[in-house]
């Protein structure tokens, strides 16, 4: 990550941040959120609850997760879900917009990626209400719900529940098949239907496994809290991932000299909560009319998680970005910071005009607001 290269004024501000760092204080409730009842099952309905529930458990150290209720968001923002679903869907997602939820969603979705593909399928994603995505690369798994027909009986078996779109092994490209299939490599994708939902996976044990009953995402104590919170605010999309690692290439970018990033790692050290969290959610919807932002953090007790919410109240109200330097409040005001168990909230009203991705984009760019020790 490249950063401004002005580090005199990002060194004065880290230093005002670490003297306001230990004056702040922040709430500890419990989440009572705005949610009603929480949906368990991803075949009638959407909740993030519901999402890892239906995502096998893999043994990746780093994973992105993504799931969104494409149905609500659409109806919220008034978009018609029909015609040509590049042109909805980008009204969604685009970056520069001004939809109030940010509907992040998985390359298979990109448009011009795989039409053609799911095309021979029976359905595209007009047909799609909500989905969830896990990728841990080069494994991905996607299930979509909605009024989908049966899978084609031409799709050639894998195993007695599993079928593919084209023969061969997981993961090999084949680029004569590019535009033919929805992978934009050309690799096979396995298929396999339950009830409303279709789950596509570029592995064929993480597709068999979703039709049996072996462990899922939910069985992880720190996705199920983070899950929970999210839907305590009743959000229609979310994120899940583990955080950037705190380190100076983290603060500097790869090209810094050791000597830089142990100067980077003491000058913001106080910007980071002193014990590490394991894992971050980010949710998106809407309270009264306005777009709220949800950024959750799942720390490994509950002290932690105490001692860290203020350190990250005060990064979140005083701090500024690391590749640009513009004032994190001038992107998003802090309504409130909450400690529920080792779990932390910090509920966020976007400024007039802030496009509902920055905070997406402030994830990606791995910025010290989700780098833990």
């Amino acid at each position: 990550m490249l950063v401004d290269p002005s580090r005199t004024a990002r060194r004065g501000r880290a230093v005002r941040l670490i003297a306001l760092a230990g004056l702040v204080t922040t709430a500890s409730a419990a989440l009572t959120g705005c949610a009603g009842s929480v949906e368990t099952n991803f075949d009638s309905g959407f909740s993030v609850t519901a999402a890892v529930r239906d995502v096998p458990a893999g043994d990746a150290e780093r994973y992105d997760f993504i799931a969104a209720d494409l149905a609500a968001i659409a109806e919220l923002e008034g978009v018609e879900r029909s015609g040509n679903p590049a042109e909805w869907l980008m009204a969604l997602t685009n970056p520069g917009g001004d939809a109030a939820v940010f509907a992040p969603v998985p390359d298979v979705f990109i448009p011009g990626t795989g039409d053609a593909g799911f095309e021979a399928l029976g359905w595209n994603l007009n047909d799609v209400d909500r989905f969830v995505s896990y990728s841990a690369l080069p494994v991905s798994f996607t299930v979509i719900a909605g009024e989908l027909p049966a899978l084609p009986e031409s799709l050639p078996a894998v195993s007695e529940t599993v079928r593919t779109d084209i023969e061969g092994e997981d993961f090999e490209v084949d680029f004569s098949s590019v535009g033919t299939v929805i992978d934009r490599l050309g690799r096979p994708t396995r298929f396999a239907q339950e009830g409303n939902r279709i789950a596509m996976s570029s592995s064929t044990e993480l597709a068999d496994s979703w039709v049996g009953t072996g462990e899922t995402l939910a069985d992880d104590a720190a996705v199920k809290a983070i899950a929970s919170t999210l839907d305590g605010y009743g959000v229609m999309s979310a994120v899940i991932t583990p955080p950037a690692a705190f380190s100076g290439q983290t603060i500097l970018g790869p090209d810094v000299s050791p000597a830089e990033a142990e100067a980077a790692l003491k000058e913001f050290d106080a910007l980071v909560p002193p014990a590490p969290y394991d894992l971050v959610g980010l949710g998106w919807t809407v309270v009264d009319g306005a777009p709220r932002w949800i950024a959750t953090y799942h720390f490994l007790s509950e002290d932690a998680a105490k001692d860290g919410a203020q350190v990250l109240r005060a990064v979140w109200e005083k701090g500024a970005t690391l590749t640009s330097q513009k004032p994190i409040s001038s992107l998003a005001t802090v309504n409130d910071v909450f400690v529920k168990d080792s779990t932390v909230a910090v509920v966020l009203t976007p400024t007039e005009g802030t496009p509902a991705s920055v905070l997406y984009d402030l994830l990606m760019r791995r910025e010290v607001l989700f780098a833990s020790r």
